[in-house]
């Protein structure tokens, strides 16, 4: 393979050593060469000899402390973005709808085989389990506003839009209530170092051990006269020294190794979210400029023009400068007075530019454009592999969402309905591989939505026959919830329908075969 051709320009330098001394000047162009040909073979990098990079420069910081550093004012920012920024707030509220909507069901699934108890025991264990936590859920808030769904959604937005956000498990005896294990959800901005703490260990507000994992948290106190987190606190083990259970749980999405803090998922689109905010009021002030028309009326009367609109309707009837306009209305001018239109020029297209940027944003947070803005125009194949991809987003934030939050209270919960014996859990504390077994869970949402339903149904009736997927798997992925509830419900409608002798579901399924067909063929048309 031919090498590449690299020259360099001669100097003036080079001339004069060459004059004197040939041989020195050879050397010399020589070993420039050399030179230049290290600096421009390789990987490209920041400062290299290429003109698109010289003005390109990495301070190469440690991302660790960096996320530490700048956290603060990346936290500001974003929120400031949240609450005036029509996009980024409906971004996150989209994605946050879409993870948790409106709750994740838990179903509580114990290994049964590894307990060593019959299939019917375990499902009859499952259900009181269930009906315990649903109990619960309702009334696990420390502030006592919210469920535990509400929650989720809580510190999936917080977690999101700030970087990350806490969870303790306080216990809080409260009157008419059965359990005192609360969730209580502590902003994120909360957490950080005191004055006293910029020793070895501690690093925005949490300390670690050597090996990277967290031993303890600083929250810290609000402070009413300076309106911010102050500096004072307390320290909270970050597990308990008897049982080992997590004090605070820390919902971050790491991206880098040993990162302490996290950083909004917005972090770095934050300048083209910027843009785009000012770009859209822009364009909103243009179309109410453009709304006006401003008249100039030259004359050559000093006393003006009195106005054909009445006085009742006039906006200044007391100002004679101002000529106001009427539905209708006719000026009668004078001679040698003249009247001139102010219109405002033309600018570029606001959608384009306002797409390519949103675009952009979508494809950083792996969201879809369709998905983001809700705007599905183009076919069907087209809208629903932006749902699809969007949804590998949305799966992979609910799945972080119960590992991180929702399975740690669901332990924590199931820790204390042992312990008070209100639920039977024999080896639960003794043994951590038996609780496991009986901590195992499989929580269940709202499935990524149908774009056209006969065709996501005929795709699902195909998969079930050819034994690639589960009857529940197919029910969860559409409505979500408790399959094993919902066939429960079935039966009993259809022991209804047939005790009072109405047609079934099942019996009405086949009338409809020849019309579907129809029905698919004029889908098929209006995709193309």
């Amino acid at each position: 393979m031919a090498g590449k051709q690299i020259g360099i320009k001669r100097t003036f330098t080079d001339r004069v050593v060459e004059l004197f001394n040939p041989k020195a000047g050879l050397d010399r162009y020589q070993h420039r060469l050399a030179i230049a040909a290290l600096g421009s073979s390789g990987y490209l990098t920041p400062g290299s000899s290429r003109k698109s990079l010289r003005g390109w420069s990495s301070l190469g910081e440690n991302p660790i402390s960096e996320t530490v550093d700048k956290g603060e004012d990346i936290r500001e920012g974003v929120r400031d973005l949240f609450k005036n920024s029509p996009v980024s707030g409906a971004l996150l509220r989209r994605m946050a709808y879409k993870v948790v909507g409106p709750g994740l069901t838990l179903q509580a699934r114990p290994d049964y085989e590894a307990l060593g108890l019959p299939k019917e025991q375990a499902s009859t264990w499952t259900k009181q389990v269930e009906r315990e936590f649903r109990m619960w859920s309702k009334t696990c808030d420390a502030t006592q506003t919210d469920s535990l769904n509400r929650l989720a959604f809580l510190a999936l937005l917080s977690w999101m839009r700030d970087g990350d956000v806490f969870a303790g498990f306080p216990m809080v005896k409260r009157k008419g209530q059965v359990y005192q294990t609360r969730v209580m959800l502590i902003d994120g901005a909360q957490v950080g170092n005191n004055l006293s703490m910029m020793r070895e260990g501690w690093l925005g507000g949490v300390k670690c051990d050597k090996y990277g994992a967290p031993e303890a948290y600083y929250i810290r106190n609000w402070n009413p006269i300076s309106n911010d987190w102050a500096l004072t606190g307390k320290e909270i083990s970050a597990f308990g020294s008897k049982t080992g259970r997590r004090n605070i749980v820390h919902l971050v999405n790491k991206e880098w190794i040993g990162q302490r803090r996290g950083v909004s998922i917005l972090a770095p689109v934050i300048e083209p979210l910027r843009q785009i905010t000012q770009l859209s009021q822009a364009a909103v002030t243009k179309a109410i400029i453009q709304a006006f028309i401003t008249v100039f009326i030259t004359h050559n009367q000093a006393d003006g023009m009195e106005s054909p609109v009445p006085t009742s309707d006039q906006v200044e009837p007391d100002d004679p400068q101002s000529y106001e306009m009427g539905s209708g209305t006719i000026y009668d001018l004078d001679e040698g007075d003249d009247v001139k239109v102010v219109q405002s020029t033309s600018q570029p297209d606001f959608d384009p530019v306002f797409k390519a940027i949103v675009m952009q944003i979508g494809a950083n947070v792996g969201v879809a454009f369709e998905v983001m803005m809700m705007h599905f125009t183009a076919s069907y194949s087209a809208s629903r592999a932006a749902l699809m991809e969007s949804w590998t987003t949305f799966l992979t934030l609910r799945t972080w969402l119960v590992d991180l939050f929702l399975q740690e209270a669901y332990e924590a919960f199931l820790w204390e309905a042992v312990a008070s014996g209100r639920i039977l859990a024999p080896g639960f504390f003794t043994d951590p591989a038996i609780r496991a077994a009986w901590c195992s869970t499989r929580w269940t949402g709202r499935g990524p939505g149908q774009i056209d339903p006969l065709k996501e149904v005929n795709a699902a009736e195909k998969r079930l026959k050819n034994h690639l997927t589960t009857h529940e798997d197919e029910h969860t992925a559409i409505h979500g919830g408790d399959w094993d509830s919902s066939m429960d419900r079935l039966a009993a409608e259809e022991e209804t329908l047939t005790r009072l002798g109405l047609q079934s579901s099942k019996e009405g399924s086949s009338s409809g075969s020849d019309s579907s067909a129809a029905d698919k063929t004029l889908e098929d048309l209006q995709d193309e």
